[in-house]
């Protein structure tokens, strides 16, 4: 009877474990659709939560509801620090990839670009708040940054002489960005041990005395000392770039282990510390371990408490975490910096003089709350707004398009009010809102299953009706890829009076760069060009397609687990995929020789490599300064030995003649491209084989102006190739 009460408790005991085993697994980030994508949510939701923080805390007062999450900037670690380490995190993981696929030269220009970008809004964020809050009255305002006269104030925020309350934070972080470079690179020679080496060796410094640490230039009202803050930076640098290696020590268990030891290093230092300075005058315990300024050892250890055990619990509970908090903290955390730049404007009105007649302690928490709201609102809104933008870019640029045609045709252009309101609303949205595209064919607008949005060209004056065959137009799309297992997007043009017929059209599928995005063709001016084109009877009528590529080469990856390669299909994607998917969609014509594919860069590489690795989908292929990195410089998903010849251009094409036989060529590169040489020994081997590959070699270097510069060139030959099949 024992026996058997024991067998039922052990049995119901199992099942329980197992029931809250899968109880947990339902919850946990891995389980998540989320967790298959790129982007990393949980780093995203915790760098909200530091926005809102911070938001909190500049409103400030003595009493709030809310300090008890916040504490009021009283607590053992801050926002701030876990936004400079989460930063650095970010920044490290994401050029870990730029290196893997593009080289450490990419990376370094998009860094630096990047730096170019922070400096320019740290310095108009910097004057303009300190504006702000002189209009508005804000407490602090007559005491802060005590320039001769508003001149002088301006040059010393210009040459990082100067900072001001709350902006801070932003003249460090362009710092730590441009220090980011070099440090990556280093890192991608092996040398991380030096870059945390020499990082922690400038933080000691700091710690004894920020005099001991060479300074280029003195920061007026520079609250965060380089010195002291860039240990924080580089450690969440180093950790993104090896995330990959790290992603063992990264299991809950793992980083509660971590936690706990850095809570007790930190008990333990407190204990010692208190010990050994007991009695002695003029030195406070606390300030040595913990002062916020100068970044002290007890804040690095709560640090690293804190940001473990957050991450840890996100990864255990991530679905109630984000239903709770993922509203608000995640459009804060994905927008962190605009919703920074918000926050300065937000804080010195709820500071200001306007409303000390209504602000009492009792409402500290109200107002925050409200400030929260309004930031969360302008971060919410900002995709409509840029829309906005793109859209008045666009009424604008018809508008001139308009005016160019009429004076091309001897023609007195009727420019009327509204296009007049569209050419100021261009001259006013000119500085940009987010990324400038090409407003006469971008389309931006939330995805659907099938066609996300359209766009038709503005039709032509009136007089011109009769010679012109009217516009075309421009619609983006989603599917779901079961090659990729996510969502992807595709540009698609149709050109004019493909509405008003039953006619079939060939189709170009033109691939973007590693360093672009899927609206990287129309930046350039492709289909405006097509359309002009195609409207005045330069080129034969066709379809273009834009795919989404992301940085991978489009080639099926090699799984390697010592690199991270993990075999996503992103040449199966495209050639089976997507134009099996537009096939469906459109009117093509749904025979290979008329598919022509061609792309610049990463994606002329991926146009040659398609068309030979799926033989019988394309059979007109444009190279357009084609990236063609050297096996030991190219990205690991390549692979090593044969799995590289599988999916190099010239490789393939001296493994598959009879293959290379059945297509029609173009290739072109800059006299100064850094792959001109190899893209010539690709048009050298296909004329060994007494095939005509249309070899170009323009003035020019690597760039959009290149590209941008040859549109037309481009459609032409595509245009030709058709005519002749």
């Amino acid at each position: 009877m024992v026996c058997s009460v024991l067998k039922l408790t052990s049995v119901e005991g199992v099942a329980l474990r197992q029931w809250l085993v899968e109880c947990l697994r339902a919850v946990a980030y891995a389980a998540a659709p989320e967790a298959s994508g790129k982007r990393d949510l949980r780093i995203d939701l915790l760098r909200g939560i530091c926005v809102f923080v911070m938001i909190v805390d500049h409103v400030g007062g003595e009493q709030s509801w809310f300090y008890a999450l916040t504490g009021g900037n009283r607590f053992f670690v801050s926002a701030a620090e876990g936004f400079v380490l989460l930063s650095g995190l970010s920044m490290g993981m994401v050029h870990a990839n730029t290196i893997s696929r593009e080289g450490a030269r990419v990376m370094l220009a998009k860094v630096f670009g990047r730096v170019r970008f922070l400096y320019a809004l740290t310095v108009a964020l910097t004057i303009t708040f300190a504006a702000a809050s002189v209009a508005f009255g804000t407490p602090y305002a007559a005491a802060m940054t005590p320039a001769r006269d508003e001149l002088s104030f301006a040059l010393e925020v210009i040459t990082f002489h100067r900072s001001y309350s709350l902006t801070d934070v932003l003249v460090l972080y362009t710092l730590l960005v441009l220090a980011a470079g070099p440090a990556l690179w280093a890192m991608s020679r092996g040398l991380t041990w030096l870059v945390l080496a020499l990082s922690f060796g400038a933080w000691t410094l700091a710690q004894i005395s920020l005099d001991l640490v060479p300074r280029a230039w003195p920061i007026v009202d520079g609250g965060f000392p380089f010195a002291a803050w860039q240990l924080l930076f580089c450690i969440g640098l180093a950790a993104g770039y090896h995330r990959r290696r790290l992603e063992p020590f990264l299991a809950p268990a793992r980083l509660v282990a971590l936690g706990v030891a850095s809570i007790a290093a930190l008990v333990a230092i407190n204990a010692i510390a208190s010990q050994a300075f007991a009695g002695w005058v003029g030195v406070d315990v606390k300030e040595l371990l913990f002062d916020k300024n100068d970044a002290r050892i007890g804040r690095v250890l709560a640090l690293i408490a804190t940001a473990s055990l957050l991450y840890a619990g996100l990864t255990v509970a991530w679905r109630p975490a984000r239903r709770a908090t993922g509203w608000l903290a995640l459009p804060l955390g994905q927008s962190a910096l605009f919703a920074y730049g918000v926050q300065l404007f937000v804080v010195a009105f709820w500071s200001s003089e306007f409303m000390a007649p209504v602000r009492l302690d009792r409402e500290n928490a109200l107002f925050q709350g409200a400030a929260v709201l309004m930031v969360w609102v302008a971060t919410l809104l900002r995709p409509r707004v840029a829309t906005a933008l793109d859209r008045a870019r666009v009424s604008a640029v018809h508008a001139l398009e308009g005016a160019a045609r009429a004076m091309r045709t001897s023609m007195r252009p009727r420019v009327g009010p509204r296009a007049s309101l569209a050419i100021a609303a261009l001259l006013l949205a000119g500085c940009g809102f987010g990324r400038v595209s090409d407003p006469a064919l971008l389309v931006r607008a939330t995805p659907s299953p099938t066609v996300a949005s359209s766009y038709t060209f503005e039709p032509a004056e009136a007089s011109e009706v009769a010679v012109d065959p009217g516009p075309g137009r421009v619609e983006e799309g989603t599917f779901y890829s079961t090659a990729l297992k996510r969502t992807m997007r595709y540009i698609v043009y149709l050109p004019p009076a493909y509405a008003d017929t039953a006619t079939r059209f060939p189709t170009l599928y033109m691939l973007h760069g590693g360093s672009g995005f899927i609206t990287e063709w129309v930046d350039y001016g492709l289909l405006s060009t097509a359309d002009a084109m195609i409207r005045d009877g330069s080129i034969e009528p066709m379809i273009i397609v834009l795919p989404e590529g992301d940085q991978e080469y489009w080639v099926d990856h090699v799984v390697d687990a010592s690199t991270g390669a993990n075999g996503e299909k992103w040449g199966t994607y495209t050639a089976k995929e997507v134009v099996a998917t537009i096939d469906a969609r459109y009117r093509t014509i749904p025979s290979a020789r008329q598919r022509a594919i061609g792309g610049l860069s990463m994606g002329g590489h991926g146009a040659m490599q398609l068309a030979l690795n799926f033989p019988g989908t394309w059979t007109i292929v444009g190279a357009h300064s084609p990236s063609l990195r050297p096996e030991g410089d190219a990205p690991t998903y390549l692979g090593r030995g044969t799995q590289f010849a599988a999916r190099d251009p010239y490789d393939i094409i001296a493994a598959t003649p009879q293959v290379a036989k059945t297509i029609t060529w173009w290739i072109d590169a800059g006299d100064v491209d850094p792959w001109q040489v190899q893209a010539k020994a690709i048009s050298d081997e296909l004329t060994l084989l007494g095939l005509a590959n249309n070899w170009h070699e323009y003035a020019g270097d690597h760039s959009a102006a290149y590209w941008s510069a040859h549109v037309g060139d481009y459609l032409a030959f595509y245009s030709n190739a058709f005519a002749s099949r």
